[in-house]
């Protein structure tokens, strides 16, 4: 299976302790910054497609919270590891609070309004980043991860997905848990440490796997949760328990959610996924039985598809799959054989399905692993 993502950044966790290097980094011409708010980041619209909007790095962000997220090629692409000559520019986060009325979830986000930034193309720019002309179509619009990601470039979405899960973590975890008083940012956005007790924290990331089941005959088993509109579905995925092998909670998530056990349990890839902070983890698996047993309340509905079944469904609209940037979508292509091309891409997070959806983001996470079927939808 095809991975999205290639090594376009070189984190350099050397370079996070040094305060002076960063302060050097917001000084700096060369560096690249990137607005993060809870609501998502800024993005132009190029010829060649949208690309996150990055400016110089300004005064301002001296007192701002920085996320250095690493040094890469101007264009965010190729390799950083290939021993090209010379210092890489950095690209440097600066978390902007949330307005009050605004929520905390930036996974579905969309903002052109008089807050968009002036356009500062860099001098010279060659990165495909700067500003382009200044008109209607190229005004800076704020997006969130899901709305935009599967339409970046790779290096602007491994970008976007270390920022959002960075940002997300700061706004969420404030405080030290053992003490209760609130700790500091610090190794350039990636700890936070606590003035009382010295203690020093890290982000939080949580394993989930998610997982292809195939029967006897090759057919797939796709799935809904009841947090879904009805005519969507997805693999099985759920969290990873304390103590537990990656194979077992696969095993253990399909026994407990459609009553099958599986065998040939077999690694595939994995994607972030920072809602708020998981880490999908991607099998395939198969089962000699074809009888489901749902879990009530868990699981509203379960099928097989055959891959004719399949691409009929998704050719007329009447089955909703996991976004393009999902890894979920990416495990139902891989056993497809080639991409699906529904007539229109609808997030599972639309006005359409807010009726039938929970309110409980925490809990009822549909991109994430929710128990027990995840659609890693955007």
């Amino acid at each position: 299976m095809e991975h999205v993502w290639g090594r376009h950044f070189d984190r350099r966790a050397d370079e996070r302790g040094d305060q002076s290097a960063i302060e050097s980094m917001l000084v700096s011409p060369e560096t690249r910054v990137l607005e993060w708010s809870p609501q998502g980041c800024w993005v132009v619209d190029r010829p060649e497609g949208p690309r996150l909007w990055l400016r110089a790095a300004q005064p301002a962000d001296r007192t701002r919270l920085a996320l250095f997220l690493g040094r890469t090629r101007g264009d965010g692409s190729g390799d950083p590891f290939d021993g090209q000559e010379g210092v890489l520019p950095a690209w440097v986060a600066v978390v902007i609070p949330a307005a009050p009325e605004e929520t905390a979830d930036s996974g579905r986000h969309t903002q052109t309004d008089e807050s968009a930034p002036t356009l500062q193309p860099y001098e010279p720019s060659t990165d495909g980043h700067e500003a382009p002309t200044a008109d209607a179509s190229s005004t800076p619009r704020r997006m969130g991860l899901r709305d935009i990601g599967a339409l970046l470039p790779d290096g602007d979405v491994e970008a976007f997905m270390t920022a959002e899960a960075l940002g997300q973590w700061h706004v969420t975890h404030t405080h030290c848990p053992r003490c209760g008083v609130e700790t500091e940012p610090a190794t350039a956005g990636w700890t936070r440490r606590c003035p009382n007790d010295g203690s020093e924290h890290y982000p939080r990331t949580d394993p989930a796997v998610i997982m292809a089941i195939t029967d006897p005959t090759d057919r797939l088993l796709l799935a809904r949760s009841p947090a879904w509109p009805v005519n969507r579905r997805s693999v099985l995925a759920g969290f990873v328990e304390p103590g537990e092998r990656l194979e077992a909670a696969v095993a253990r998530e399909v026994l407990e959610e459609v009553g099958l056990s599986v065998r040939d349990v077999r690694y595939v890839a994995s994607q972030p996924w920072p809602f708020p902070a998981s880490l999908m983890l991607g099998f395939t698996a198969t089962t000699d039985r074809e009888a489901l047993t749902l879990v009530d309340g868990e699981i509203a509905e379960a099928e097989w598809y055959t891959r004719e079944q399949l691409r009929r469904a998704v050719s007329d609209g009447s089955l909703g799959l996991p976004g393009p940037l999902s890894i979920a979508r990416r495990l139902i292509e891989a056993w497809f054989g080639q991409r699906l091309l529904p007539p229109m891409e609808v997030s599972f997070h639309s006005t359409e399905a807010a009726e039938s959806r929970s309110d409980d983001v925490e809990s009822a996470e549909p991109d994430g692993p929710v128990e027990p079927v995840i659609g890693s939808a955007t």
